[in-house]
């Protein structure tokens, strides 16, 4: 965690890259899907607009495309939370949430994305994933939304997750 500190989506976005395009490189697979769940599916969105060609597909379990978003809908401890991971001012904090939100470079994304994400969640309130959803819709992009009542409920997450894909990394 130490190295999102103060720059989330900086360093270690630049470490999935990494292993993406040297596990690519090394012959590994020539398809590589990127899937995270929290924090990890922020990542996973993320290299997909970052880095819009290293990955065939991406998933995003209960992630987070809008720090601004979610930071004024969400819990009092996730935004204790936020406000540790955006450690700065306060004037920086919006800045910095604002160029590390996936919906900012959303137009780039070229891959498809799956999205699951839990009606309940506290967290990252169900309107963000809702919000998301309509950017997507908005640019065009190929995506399915899905939702579900219990992300504990492994079945229920992982039967969209392994459809998409077996589709997509063929």
């Amino acid at each position: 965690m130490v190295r999102n500190i103060g720059e989330p989506g900086g360093a270690d976005l630049l470490d999935v890259v990494s292993v993406a395009q040297s596990a690519t490189k090394e012959g590994v697979s020539k398809q590589l899907g990127v899937i995270g769940y929290g924090y990890g599916a922020y990542l996973a969105c993320l290299s997909l607009t970052n880095f819009p060609d290293v990955f065939s597909c991406g998933v995003s379990i209960g992630g987070i495309a809008d720090w601004l978003d979610v930071y004024r809908n969400t819990d009092v401890m996730f935004k204790h939370f936020i406000e540790m991971l955006f450690d700065g001012t306060p004037a920086d904090k919006k800045t910095i949430m604002e160029e590390r939100s996936v919906i900012t470079n959303l137009e780039r994304m070229k891959a498809p994305l799956c999205i699951i994400h839990p009606i309940n969640d506290t967290r990252v309130p169900f309107e963000s994933f809702l919000h998301f959803r309509t950017e997507l819709l908005g640019l065009n992009k190929k995506f399915e939304a899905h939702s579900v009542e219990n992300i504990n409920d492994v079945l229920t997450v992982l039967s969209p997750v392994l459809s998409f894909l077996n589709r997509r990394l063929r």
